[in-house]
C-alpha cells in the first residue's frame, strides 16, 4: 500500500486550523496508508518563548521574509525539521499544503526531503502554488507536481498512478 504523508507547514492560524488535511484525510483514508504531519502547531509549541512574535496577526511577515526565516527562525526549529525529513523520507508520496505565508518553510523541507530520497514523490497544492513566481512556479525541480487548486480528487489520482507505477503527468488539474 502507497504511504502518503500530508504536510502543514507554518505559518498558518492556531486559531483556525487549516480545513486542507482534513480535506486530504477525507479523501485517501481507507484507500492509502496516510499520516498528517501539523508542524505548525509543532513548530509554535518549540517556539513558544516567541510565540506571541511568530504567530502575531503579523507574524506572518518573519516567515515569508527569506531573511528572517533563515536568519531568526530556521537555527531554532532545523533539528526538529530535519527528524521530519527523515521521517518523511520513508514515504512514497509526500504532499505539501502552501500558502503565502508558509511556502518558505514547506520549500526549505522539501529540498531536504529530495536530498534525502530521490525517489520520494513530492506534491504541492494550494493557493500559493500560483499567486508568487518568486516562491513557487520558478525553480522548483524539487517538486514532481504541483496542483494550483484544491486537490483532494487530484492527490487522490496521483496515488493511484504511483501505486500502479504509472505515470501521473496526465492527471488533470497539475500545473505540472
Amino acid at each position: 500500500m502507497i504511504k502518503f504523508a500530508s504536510v502543514m507547514t507554518p505559518e498558518w492560524s492556531l486559531e483556525t486550523p487549516s480545513m486542507a488535511q482534513a480535506y486530504l484525510t477525507g479523501a485517501v483514508d481507507g484507500k492509502f496508508e496516510h499520516k498528517k504531519f501539523d508542524l505548525n502547531l509543532e513548530s509554535a509549541k518549540l517556539l513558544k518563548k516567541q510565540y506571541g512574535k511568530y504567530w502575531s496577526p503579523v507574524g506572518h511577515f518573519f516567515w515569508t521574509n527569506q531573511e528572517t526565516f533563515t536568519n531568526d527562525i530556521l537555527p531554532i526549529l532545523k533539528s526538529y525539521y530535519l527528524e521530519i525529513v527523515e521521517e518523511l523520507s520513508t514515504f512514497d508520496v509526500v504532499g505539501f499544503t502552501t500558502y503565502f505565508s508558509n511556502i518558505l518553510v514547506a520549500n526549505w523541507i522539501a529540498k531536504q526531503l529530495r536530498g534525502r530520497n530521490k525517489n520520494v514523490k513530492i506534491i504541492y497544492g494550494g493557493p500559493a502554488c500560483w499567486n508568487r513566481e518568486d516562491w513557487m512556479l520558478n525553480d522548483c525541480p524539487w517538486a514532481d507536481a504541483v496542483c494550483g487548486a484544491e486537490g483532494e480528487e487530484v492527490v487522490v489520482e496521483i496515488l493511484e498512478c504511483v501505486e500502479n507505477k504509472q505515470d501521473f503527468s496526465s492527471v488533470l488539474g497539475l500545473w505540472w
